[in-house]
């Protein structure tokens, strides 16, 4: 038994045992990974560039998010060797993500690239 005083009036309450409240169901993992690519922009992008630019697109979001959203990234080689993607093909994709002012790619001698996202903030 305990009390409450409630408008200067000293009252007798009870606490009652309403049995454990139900545990919080946590969502499983997800098995595959999704890219977060604005629909009007990849529908726009769509017609300026091929295949090898929107693997680029979903490694740089994959960086990103890893990275828990810094900006930029660096893109080395061996994050696309996976994808089967060459360095002249890397190159090639980067130069025609950045004619279409989706990106920007500073080189820094014979280090990976350092490239910024302009769909997602800034966050260095």
């Amino acid at each position: 038994m305990g009390f409450v005083v409630r408008h200067g009036r000293r009252i007798e309450v009870e606490t009652l045992d309403t049995g454990a409240a139900p545990a919080r169901r946590k969502r499983a993992p997800a098995k595959e990974t999704f890219a977060r690519i604005p629909h009007d922009r990849g529908m726009k992008l769509y017609g300026q560039v091929g295949g090898a630019p929107w693997i680029i697109l979903l490694e740089l979001d994959r960086l990103i998010f890893k990275s828990f959203g810094r900006n930029p990234v660096r893109l080395a080689n061996q994050n696309l060797k996976a994808a089967g993607m060459s360095r002249t093909a890397k190159r090639k994709a980067l130069r025609q993500l950045q004619d279409a002012e989706v990106i920007t790619v500073v080189r820094q001698g014979r280090e990976a690239v350092l490239v910024t996202h302009h769909w997602h903030p800034l966050k260095p």
